[in-house]
């Protein structure tokens, strides 16, 4: 899991060369944007999914041993789950932490980072989220959902200059105050694909 963060593209095409990838994808309005990103998608192997085709595609690949990649920080105003978010009380996607109840599977919130002004990225990664299979469902789908917002949120605070979001990320939520958290630490290994090594992939 993600946010538009760094680079997430870049992301997306370097785990294909590790781990089978399916990328949840909206279906995006104009035909040449949604070919030209399907295309850069499928052609290092990631696999797309529509959003709006619900969730069996998507436990269908848990249930294979495959990894989903989410990009969850969008908001969204028919969403039921809220959270902390940067102290402010926001609107997040029920279906990251529900497909982790159901299935076992961990959550894991990351990022392609780009180093310094160089056409080279490093992929990070912070611990796995597991769920707890003997919590009761709405009380493990809540700490869930806040668990990897929070992550998400440490991820941003140590590289704010690579969040890329214009809209109104806290419109349809009351804010509230919250203590600020602590640093995150992050474990960081190195991208196992570069620019220089797959020049169709061009920075963003």
């Amino acid at each position: 899991m993600t946010g538009h963060f760094g680079n997430w593209e870049l992301a997306g095409c370097a785990l294909t060369g590790v781990y089978p990838i399916n990328g949840i994808s909206r279906r995006f309005r104009n035909p040449l944007i949604r070919r030209s990103i399907l295309r850069l998608r499928r052609a290092f192997g990631e696999k797309v999914i529509f959003a709006g085709d619900g969730l069996e595609p998507m436990l269908a690949c848990l249930r294979r041993n495959e990894c989903i990649a989410l990009l969850p920080d969008k908001r969204l105003r028919a969403a039921r789950i809220t959270v902390d978010f940067f102290g402010r009380r926001v609107c997040v996607p029920s279906s990251p932490a529900l497909l982790s109840w159901r299935t076992g599977a961990p959550l894991l919130t990351g990022g392609a980072l780009r180093i310094g002004e160089t056409p080279r990225f490093q992929l990070v990664h912070g611990e796995p989220i597991r769920p707890d299979p003997t919590a009761p469902k709405g009380t493990e789908i809540r700490r869930l959902s806040q668990a990897w917002t929070t992550a998400l949120e440490q991820l941003i605070r140590q590289h704010p200059e690579q969040w890329i979001w214009t809209h109104n990320r806290f419109k349809h939520a009351p804010a509230t105050a919250r203590p600020q958290p602590k640093s995150a630490s992050t474990q960081t290994v190195d991208a196992p694909l570069s620019l220089k090594a797959a020049p169709r992939v061009q920075p963003s």
